[in-house]
């Protein structure tokens, strides 16, 4: 039965618009519908598309992006003895993709449910969030300097 079939028959009353209105919520409920593909009429439940049988490449990608955010908010931070003014506003870019990616890592907890993946998850927001901590910090402490040196360097004095 179409969809279309569906729509003819919702708008009258009796039993077979009731019957046809049931079966496709019954097949809707079991997964025969919204699926990829028309051949597979099977419940969702035959597919077992378990943690086991996904790829760990999302996992490793959100990895390596939050080793790299936190990389070069270290190396930003630390790369001079003197305070750049101009580094708060990548700093501030890379908190925001530290936040990021602990909302993916959490989001992707719910899909892989094994130890080890939520082990490295784990990590990975440890590592966001300590990005995020330290990132903070540094732009706090630095942004009234900042911006003191910025108005004290484009002060025009006042002729009178």
């Amino acid at each position: 039965m179409r969809i279309d079939d569906l729509i003819l028959h919702a708008g009258r009353a009796g039993t077979r618009a009731r019957r046809i209105r049931l079966s496709i919520f019954d097949r809707y409920r079991k997964g025969w519908i919204l699926k990829s593909s028309a051949k597979g009429a099977g419940p969702r439940d035959q597919q077992t598309p378990g943690a086991a049988q996904r790829s760990p490449t999302r996992i490793f990608l959100i990895a390596a992006l939050a080793l790299l955010a936190a990389g070069a908010s270290w190396w930003l931070m630390l790369r001079s003895n003197t305070i750049q003014c101009g580094e708060l506003a990548p700093l501030t870019v890379l908190a925001t993709l530290a936040a990021f990616l602990i909302s993916v890592c959490f989001r992707l907890m719910g899909r892989y449910t094994d130890r080890r993946s939520r082990w490295i998850l784990l990590v990975c927001v440890l590592f966001a969030a300590a990005t995020i901590f330290t990132d903070f910090r540094f732009v706090r402490r630095y942004r009234g300097f900042c911006e003191d040196l910025r108005q004290q360097m484009h002060h025009v004095p006042s002729s009178q």
